[in-house]
């Protein structure tokens, strides 16, 4: 159920708020999409008290890292956008959320597929499509995650975990970078 929720967020988001013209979402809904996934016998599927719990075997979770890598750049930016309002649980407004977007910027170019003319309207345009979502509140001026809606707020951590190893190689190398006293 989680994860035909992701699937679905997922997908209305590129489908509303495409990444560029050249971009395009499989037909169908998540259902459809899981079903012919489960079909080509690329999951093992479990069950526990919770319910049913896809996983991928070592083979499988190695190949799905190529489709990972080739799709990450469609969720980069609605993944810091994410993270900027999972963080600021009193909201945050858009300039913050722009500035943050801004200065992750020019890193994620140099490591992704990442080109957008337009950034600001780019992320107007995703904060509006979490909105239509429920995923996130205006207050005021501000922008700030459902609180009363657990499956919401997990559907937008979902996102804003998309970047998460990138973002910990990033803070990797700045520690580092820190620490020493010349690049020389």
């Amino acid at each position: 159920k989680e994860l035909l929720a992701q699937l679905d967020a997922c997908m209305q988001l590129q489908r509303n708020v495409p990444y560029s013209d050249y971009s395009s979402v499989a037909d169908g809904n998540a259902r459809e999409l899981l079903d012919n996934a489960i079909a080509r016998n690329k999951f093992d599927i479990t069950e526990d008290s919770f319910g049913k719990v896809l996983s991928l075997d070592t083979n499988n979770a190695i190949a799905m890292t190529y489709y990972r890598n080739n799709t990450i750049h469609l969720f980069a930016i609605p993944s810091i956008v994410a993270s900027c309002i999972l963080a600021n649980a009193e909201g945050i407004e858009k300039k913050q959320i722009l500035a943050n977007v801004q200065l992750m910027y020019p890193l994620l170019q140099a490591e992704l597929f990442v080109d957008v003319e337009d950034l600001k309207s780019y992320i107007d345009r995703i904060i509006e499509e979490f909105k239509r979502q429920g995923l996130v509140i205006a207050n005021g001026r501000k922008w700030m995650p459902i609180q009363d809606d657990n499956a919401k707020l997990g559907l937008l951590r979902a996102i804003s975990l998309c970047l998460l190893e990138t973002m910990q190689r990033y803070a990797i190398v700045l520690l580092m970078l820190e620490g020493q006293q010349s690049l020389a």
